[in-house]
């Protein structure tokens, strides 16, 4: 069963969740793990790939935008509006919803920043993780 962790972000700057989002890829690259970003639309992805160009000085982070459900071989991939290759094992989703395909990995990512908008959208994803019985993990982040 997939394991759901929400990483809660003090920080309600915009960036604060794509910066984070950035943290994690690195962590996933470094450890071998295959990570696929669900985004909320197409300028989503292009921020995010923009972002893990520059977002260090010390690091580059290889990755790929998705536009079909085909892996290139890329350890992470960002897509939206697609349901990605199978042989992904990480979901970080950053779309307001949750994605029909969650389940089919071994890990879901959900990170929410203080903005109240967001808050109120992690609240309702967490309740849909909860009702269906998925295993929950709540990491605050400063």
């Amino acid at each position: 069963m997939t394991l759901v962790r929400f990483y809660i972000l003090e920080d309600s700057h915009p960036a604060a969740r794509e910066k984070f989002a950035c943290r994690l890829a690195v962590k996933g690259f470094n450890a071998g793990v295959k990570t696929f970003f669900n985004m909320p639309d197409a300028r989503a992805c292009q921020r995010l790939d923009e972002l893990l160009w520059t977002f260090s000085d010390q690091s580059f982070v290889p990755h790929e935008i998705s536009t079909d459900s085909e892996s290139a071989g890329c350890i992470i991939a960002i897509g939206h509006d697609i349901e990605p290759a199978s042989d992904f094992e990480v979901l970080i989703n950053m779309a307001p919803d949750v994605p029909h395909f969650f389940s089919r990995f071994q890990k879901t990512f959900e990170i929410i920043d203080g903005h109240e908008d967001n808050k109120a959208q992690g609240r309702s994803r967490w309740s849909f993780y909860k009702d269906r019985g998925y295993p929950l993990e709540n990491i605050p982040v400063q």
